[in-house]
């Protein structure tokens, strides 16, 4: 009976442990653009020659079987050759995703012109869902084009689906040789068939696991 008895509570802890290991939610956090004439400048014509950027982002993740999507937009830039998007806040995308389902962010950055938009640049940024941490992971990605390119950087952050904590944006910025522009202060219209509207989480990384081992030892320990 005993044993029986412990063999359940094995079970137990062990469905627990993979059940936490897996309520993951992930942070993305875009963190700035830059576009570099070689020798092109964005627009032509008099004027500063600077582009009137703006961004369109779809976010897209799987949960359990099911797809979810996210579309977002930043409103056009004028004369910005360099953005910062440290009052962009981060998107969150809702869980449980599962330790390593990929999550895309596929950005097209258009150039605003009087009577076109210009696609100037396209990234497909790519991030498999790693075990909860503290650290973020950064990806920068460059689109390369004829006479100009450009370089985008994002990052994520896998957190466990904890009580929430609101985390503030980091501004960054970055050395450039195109003309500096200053930090983008935009809205952003977003379209979404899931809830994201979580807040960021702060972790302790590992947590759920000692405790898992801790019950596991306790439980084999306690009949002897």
């Amino acid at each position: 009976m005993e044993a029986g008895r412990l063999t359940v509570f094995l079970l137990s802890c062990v469905l627990v442990c993979y059940a936490a290991e897996d309520a993951v939610t992930v942070q993305v956090r875009l963190l700035d653009f830059v576009y570099t004439a070689n020798p092109d400048p964005c627009d032509i014509g008099q004027g500063t020659q600077r582009c009137d950027v703006q961004f369109e982002l779809s976010y897209k993740w799987i949960v359990g079987n099911e797809e979810k999507s996210l579309e977002a937009n930043i409103p056009e830039m004028r004369d910005h050759n360099e953005v910062l998007f440290g009052l962009v806040h981060d998107k969150t995308l809702g869980g449980p995703l599962k330790i390593g389902s990929l999550v895309r962010v596929d950005v097209d950055v258009q150039d605003n012109d009087l009577f076109l938009h210009d696609a100037i640049a396209e990234f497909n940024f790519k991030y498999t869902v790693a075990e909860n941490g503290s650290h973020w992971t950064e990806e920068t990605l460059v689109c390369q084009k004829p006479s100009y390119y450009s370089t985008m950087r994002v990052a994520f952050l896998a957190v466990m689906t904890e009580p929430v904590t609101q985390r503030p944006a980091t501004q960054v910025s970055i050395a450039t040789t195109s003309v500096p522009a200053s930090t983008a202060s935009v809205p952003v219209s977003t379209t979404s068939n899931s809830d994201s509207n979580a807040a960021s989480v702060i972790v302790n990384p590992g947590f759920s696991s000692i405790w898992c081992v801790s019950f596991i030892l306790l439980a084999i320990i306690k009949p002897l």
